[in-house]
């Protein structure tokens, strides 16, 4: 049996969290995969950067308690452009593949893009909703 929360202290919800999770675990094992292993897509590797990077914005910006204000979302493009810095370098060591900083920063606009996004859909909705009770 679990204790509650301590008094004043959020209590983390992981199910909210597992979707971003397994977003950024599936980032992780595509760019693990040896560029000879990958299908070949039309798209510009840039676009699937930064549509990779918009979900995975999305997913934390829905996994959070509310929707985050403009020091929160600075703070979610800072890690989530570092996360995307760290996995270009990884691919480094990856055969076939080689680290881009155009990569890094389709991720980090893709983030940005999520997050406004993603952020903007919620207030909208919470207004929707405030509305419809009132």
């Amino acid at each position: 049996m679990r204790a509650p929360p301590a008094a004043g202290r959020p209590r983390l919800s992981l199910r909210r969290w597992w979707p971003p999770i397994a977003w950024a675990a599936f980032i992780l094992i595509v760019s693990s995969t040896p560029a000879s292993d990958l299908p070949k897509v039309s798209l510009s590797d840039k676009i699937e950067h930064a549509g990779a990077y918009f979900v995975l914005a999305a997913l934390v910006v829905r996994a959070m308690k509310q929707t985050p204000n403009a020091r929160e979302m600075a703070l979610l493009v800072v890690g989530l452009a570092a996360f995307g810095a760290i996995d270009e370098w990884h691919q480094g060591f990856i055969p076939g593949r080689f680290p881009d900083a155009a990569d890094a920063v389709a991720d980090a606009a893709g983030s940005a893009a999520g997050i406004v996004a993603a952020s903007a859909l919620r207030n909208a909705l919470s207004r929707r909703a405030l509305r419809n009770i009132a």
